[in-house]
């Protein structure tokens, strides 16, 4: 069964890791299932090792003109992976008619977002029946006919890298003296994870190695996830998947989360949902119901 797992966004890797975290949830399973990723070519040296990836340009203008969206870059490289289903991340405005021209079966994952983010531009609103499968992927309460699906989050907490290994590289060749390790990381805007590194707390103090983990940096590891025993401290912004992946994998004690300012994103809002329960990595949970359709 062949997955293509396609995102619009260009603000970091958030939307994109979904895409990750679906194809090792399907490797996992051992189920016949492939995911392939397509995204805008991103910043990100990381983003450039990843298997199974194609970075293609996308013109919004011609994504949402009815003469032009079969014949643009995108809709190429959708057709030349010959998808059983794509899944379509958050970022669905120019993705959709494409979808519609095509006849591609398509799911929807959706995250926070203002309410208007489903009613979409006037030159491409929303039409739901393009989705065969309308999935939020945290309790944001849209209106219409959308389906609850847990978080999405890249590993299983039985996965993770064990603790001395990850500390060894996140400690990328300084010498270990045995002192607490602060982790630092971001992958949104430019400059935003300095910001955190420099915004200290009292814990934070001067005796603790700090390792800055900026995606743009040429040597940055990524996923980080896989690397979070490693670290005495961490500090990220409370974007979906630091936020999710501090929960799934018993991180959040350790961890503190600072809320950036997004248009299209409210992470102080996702900061109140620490009473929910999670019980299942929704990435395993998707890739069943995927494979359940045949």
């Amino acid at each position: 069964m062949r997955v293509v797992y396609v995102t619009a966004g260009t603000v970091g890797v958030g939307d994109l890791m979904h895409g990750v975290a679906l194809r090792r949830a399907a490797q996992r399973s051992g189920l016949p299932v492939s995911v392939s990723l397509v995204s805008p070519p991103l910043p990100f040296p990381a983003v450039r090792r990843l298997a199974d990836h194609t970075a293609v340009e996308m013109d919004p203008a011609a994504l949402v003109d009815p003469a032009r969206a079969a014949s643009t870059p995108l809709a190429r490289a959708l057709s030349s992976l010959k998808p059983d289903v794509v899944v379509v991340g958050h970022f669905w405005a120019n993705v959709q008619r494409i979808i519609a021209q095509l006849g591609f079966e398509a799911w929807l994952l959706l995250r926070k977002a203002p309410p208007v983010w489903i009613k979409g531009p006037p030159q491409a609103p929303f039409a739901p029946s393009v989705f065969a499968r309308r999935l939020e992927i945290e309790p944001v309460g849209f209106a219409g006919d959308f389906e609850q699906l847990a978080p999405l989050v890249v590993v299983n907490r039985d996965e993770l890298v064990p603790a001395a290994a990850a500390r060894a590289a996140l400690l990328n060749g300084v010498d270990d003296d045995g002192r607490p390790l602060r982790l630092v990381f971001q992958a949104g805007n430019p400059g935003e994870a300095q910001a955190l590194a420099s915004s200290s707390s009292p814990s934070s103090s001067s005796y603790s190695h700090t390792r800055v983990i900026d995606l743009r940096d040429n040597d940055a590891p990524w996923p980080v996830a896989d690397l979070l025993l490693g670290a005495d401290e961490i500090v990220s912004g409370a974007g979906y998947n630091a936020y999710w992946e501090s929960r799934w994998l018993g991180t959040a004690a350790k961890t503190t989360l600072v809320p950036f300012a997004r248009r299209i994103d409210d992470q102080a809002w996702r900061l109140s949902l620490a009473s929910l329960p999670m019980r299942e990595n929704g990435a395993d949970q998707l890739i069943r119901m995927l494979y359940g359709r045949r």
